[in-house]
């Protein structure tokens, strides 16, 4: 009897063992290859009003091949208007999984001299040091006065006019647009949260 039962115990491990590792079970099997995103030159271009559209330079790969990929027009871009513009990258694999990159355009009007805006700043939520990313283009490390820190880039759009970045913050979307003054710059910064638009109006007055 216990040899009986030792027999049929051996032959259930076997069935499980061998149904474990049967071809219905994927788990495992399959390899999902993600998309590549390769910027040349940063995430921003640079433009002007009246001129065509211009892209950063964006290549985006599977397993090493160069694939096409959608471009969604975010904030509707007039090339007849000055601000900055995103657009969304995206690229869906055969296995349904999305990857994306956002880009902007800064779109400038009129002739003038970009404004150099670096340095040490006081404002409402204490002191920030601003730093320069491109021509009148700078990141501003905090631009919510009170409770927590939001980074957001500004680029001047027309002489003395500056427009946050409309991207994606931890917290939200945010943006905003403010003016260059003599004694540093203000900024209307909004940040939308759970459904709410929270605007702080920050003054950023240069260190001397």
């Amino acid at each position: 009897m216990k040899n009986i039962f030792k027999t049929v115990l051996g032959l259930a491990v076997a069935m499980m063992a061998f149904s474990g590792c049967s071809d219905d079970d994927e788990t495992y099997s399959d390899i999902t290859v993600y998309p590549v995103f390769t910027l040349a030159d940063g995430d921003f271009a640079i433009s002007k009003t009246g001129q065509e559209l211009k892209h950063p330079e964006l290549k985006v790969t599977l397993s090493g091949e160069e694939v096409e990929y959608k471009t969604e027009d975010v904030n509707s871009f007039d090339k007849e208007k000055e601000g900055v513009y995103r657009f969304d990258h995206s690229y869906t694999n055969k296995d349904g999984f999305t990857r994306g990159q956002s880009t902007f355009t800064v779109n400038r009007k009129g002739e003038f001299t970009v404004a150099d805006i670096e340095g040490k700043y006081t404002f409402e939520g204490g002191e920030v040091t601003i730093s320069k990313l491109g021509e009148g283009v700078i990141a501003i490390p905090d631009a919510w006065p009170t409770g927590t820190t939001i980074k957001c880039r500004v680029a001047e759009v027309s002489e003395g006019k500056i427009v946050v970045f409309p991207e994606n913050s931890s917290f939200g979307p945010i943006s905003g647009s403010g003016e260059i003054t003599a004694t540093g710059f203000t900024l209307d910064f909004t940040l939308v949260y759970n459904g709410s638009a929270l605007v702080r109006n920050n003054t950023y007055t240069k260190v001397k």
